[in-house]
């Protein structure tokens, strides 16, 4: 599958691997909400499948998906992933939740310059990025950040949120850049290192005081089904 394919997600309720091609995405100057993209992928070192882990009956990846629809910024939700055949489980999840999927590079810089550039998503208005890792993301963070980056900055994201609630918003000129020089690996697997040192950053700051929630070890998952729990209960 070469990059750029992509699920035409009201179609896809077959097997996995079938493919679909969406010809009619707009591109996005024309479309007037701002491209958010949810990374998520299988491997993981420390806890392999946590995008599509069971919380309350739901996977990590469709509460991600469901924080990201209860913001009130207008929004193109698209779930990045890789073209590993792995990866056809996190399409097909997204594909249920009724969001549409880009499946790119398996190095996450990489894709996502992949989707800004299907997406024409290279000036200056906010690309959002959030991963799949965040099931409990807080969506009134969304919108701040969004606006940091209208006024002007490269990047901008949340100071004083723990880490799991926060979200974080950048050009698409500045992912441009850090898709040419960023050169360590970890600014390439983590997208956004390489804006922050070079570019105009941009913070919203808040104070949060409730509990990390990130997903990444087993420990980290029983914690979050347990406030999961408390909010159904509440």
């Amino acid at each position: 599958m070469r990059p750029g394919r992509l699920f035409q997600c009201a179609r896809f309720r077959a097997a996995a691997t079938e493919k679909f091609i969406n010809p009619k995405v707009p591109p996005l100057r024309e479309a007037p909400v701002t491209l958010t993209v949810i990374q998520a992928r299988m491997g993981s070192t420390r806890l392999p499948g946590k995008a599509l882990a069971q919380i309350e009956g739901r996977t990590a990846l469709a509460l991600t998906i469901d924080a990201v629809k209860r913001s009130r910024l207008p929004c193109w939700i698209v779930v990045a992933t890789t073209q590993e055949r792995e990866d056809d489980e996190i399409a097909y999840e997204a594909s249920r939740q009724d969001v549409e999927v880009f499946r790119g590079s398996v190095e996450p810089l990489t894709r996502f310059a992949e989707v800004a550039e299907h997406y024409r998503a290279s000036g200056s208005e906010p690309i959002v990025r959030v991963t799949a890792d965040c099931p409990l993301l807080d969506p009134r963070y969304l919108n701040p950040v969004c606006d940091l980056v209208r006024r002007g900055h490269d990047y901008a994201g949340v100071l004083g949120a723990p880490r799991g609630r926060h979200a974080e918003a950048f050009t698409g000129e500045v992912l441009g850049a850090a898709h040419r020089w960023a050169s360590a690996a970890f600014d390439r697997e983590h997208v956004v290192p390489w804006m922050i040192k070079h570019g105009r950053c941009g913070w919203y700051r808040v104070t949060d005081k409730r509990e990390p929630v990130e997903l990444n070890t087993a420990a980290d998952l029983e914690r979050i089904r347990a406030i999961a729990a408390e909010k159904v209960a509440a």
